[in-house]
């Protein structure tokens, strides 16, 4: 029975498969699966893992009606023979030592999960891998709030991550999303560990290309980001993480604003950007006070909640400033000659 199993999900990536194949199968660890979810591609993907699979042992093939990616890595998971589990996306690559530092880090700790910095690159080959490899240990809580205030990309991506199955099988990814699957399941990854190793060395290369559905114009699925966000900040109020909630309590202010307006201006639906925009003003109202919410700092926020009050705020704000830089005298000389014009 191997100690890992490598999940990839598979669909439409012909151009970028081999890579992706060829740098799991050149890891320095060896004790592994590596287990291709073939998530009915209509392209010669299928083809492709078969053939690796024909070529070496460790690789196991699941053919699979499209029922995306979440669907595809949860029936991984379902035959994954690892102790450990790892999910790489199909475009994406992991530098030759990912596997030996994610599991060395977590028999050392002894962690549930392990995690190691991702690089953002556009381009292949990528410069390799920022070593040294320096590790640390957190308890479940002490997880959550070194990611949640300290890296965005920790706390919500499942790139870079070695995870133990019992763990994914109690949080199983949401097969009803397209969008931001991960952000809905990471963080209670890390809860349900009683260990989590972390390692700085950037051992997982997230590719970044024109047709990755991060780069997809906007639709209505985008609302489930959103969710994803709403479910997070309910999850960490109620286990007590306020100082991480704060941190993404204002991310979800300019990303509710964003989206009530590409849902009226984009796709002309009223209804839905009325539901965000009330739903802004709910969550507005409740922790204005305690988690600072101001003009200054989430003035995309209140300008779509209030325009009106919001409008005359920067009128009165630039009369202050007005009245520090100029005084009295000056200011009421330059609103009086406005009025004649």
């Amino acid at each position: 029975m191997a100690q890992i199993s490598v999940i990839v999900p598979v669909y439409k990536v012909e151009a970028y498969l081999h890579r992706c194949i060829d740098s799991i199968l050149g890891q320095s660890f060896s004790d592994f699966e590596l287990i291709l979810v073939d998530d009915g591609s209509p392209d010669g993907c299928g083809a492709i893992c078969d053939g690796y699979a024909a070529r070496d042992s460790r690789v196991r093939v699941l053919h699979q009606e499209n029922r995306g990616v979440s669907a595809a890595r949860n029936n991984g998971v379902g035959i994954a023979a690892g102790e450990y589990v790892t999910f790489i996306d199909s475009d994406d690559w992991i530098a030759p030592e990912y596997l030996e530092i994610l599991y060395a880090n977590a028999v050392r700790h002894r962690a549930e999960v392990s995690v190691c910095d991702t690089k953002w690159v556009e381009a292949y080959p990528a410069a390799s891998a920022e070593f040294p490899n320096n590790s640390r240990g957190f308890d479940r809580r002490e997880a959550i709030r070194e990611y949640g205030l300290k890296s965005f990309n920790k706390f919500v991506l499942v790139a870079g991550k070695l995870i133990h199955r019992k763990i994914l099988r109690r949080h199983p990814f949401p097969e009803d999303r397209r969008v931001s699957e991960d952000m809905s399941v990471v963080y209670r990854w890390y809860f349900a560990a009683d260990r989590v190793a972390d390692s700085d060395a950037a051992l997982y290369y997230y590719y970044q290309h024109p047709q990755s559905i991060t780069h997809a114009p906007f639709d209505r699925h985008k609302l489930q980001c959103l969710k994803a966000r709403e479910e997070m900040l309910d999850f960490l109020k109620q286990e007590g993480f306020e100082d991480v909630y704060g941190v993404f309590l204002h991310q979800y202010l300019q990303q509710a604003a964003w989206q009530y307006e590409q849902f009226r201006d984009v796709l002309c639906d009223a209804q839905t950007a009325s539901q965000i925009r009330e739903k802004l003003r709910s969550r507005i109202r409740r922790d204005r006070r305690k988690y600072d919410i101001t003009p200054k700092q989430d003035a995309y926020a209140l300008n779509v909640c209030w325009p009106r009050i919001m409008k005359h705020y920067w009128r009165a704000d630039k009369l202050r400033q007005l009245l520090r830089e100029e005084g009295l005298r000056k200011t009421a000389a330059r609103i009086r000659n406005r009025s004649k014009q």
